[in-house]
């Protein structure tokens, strides 16, 4: 229970996107209790700039009203995250996820409401036919089969192949 999905009905979902031509989005995601209509999730995404230079700001808080035995936790997340480009094919980008729930929303939480969920930082080259990056990421805690610690990703992706 918790998840809006134990019954036949799931829970109301929806998203609402507000755009300003192509360079400021607002995005609120939200879920609300059927029987209720509690608020369970609610998410918003605020992005300023064009699709190569971005800010984006983003706000979660989780309500699912979940059994403590359950892994689901209630939680609230700060994300912040942006790319710049310099040069015609290359860019820089880095993003940060922090953990704002404290005991008053979790009681078996051991957050003091700022802890670091993860961050990454890096860095890439794409053209027309090829797309290179390199990323370093740094998750502070393990969730599922993320483990915790230091990861490096290289990416190389070939584009327009057999065009």
């Amino acid at each position: 229970d918790g998840t809006g999905l134990t019954d036949r009905f799931s829970d109301y979902v929806g998203r609402t996107e507000v755009r300003f031509r192509d360079f400021v989005s607002l995005v609120h995601r939200y879920r609300l209790d059927k029987d209720g209509l509690q608020v369970r999730r609610n998410e918003v995404d605020a992005t300023i700039g064009s699709r190569a230079t971005y800010v984006l700001v983003g706000y979660l808080k989780l309500n699912r009203d979940i059994d403590q035995v359950e892994d689901l936790r209630d939680r609230e997340e700060l994300r912040v995250a942006g790319r710049i480009a310099f040069g015609r094919y290359w860019s820089a980008f880095g993003s940060a996820v922090v953990d704002l729930t404290n005991r008053d929303e979790d009681p078996l939480s051991l957050a003091d409401g700022f802890d670091p969920i993860r961050h990454r930082i890096g860095a890439q080259y794409e053209d027309d036919c090829l797309r290179l990056g390199l990323t370093w990421r740094r998750d502070y805690r393990q969730i599922g089969d993320a483990r915790r610690g230091n990861n490096f990703l290289l990416t190389l992706a070939f584009k327009n192949l057999g065009r």
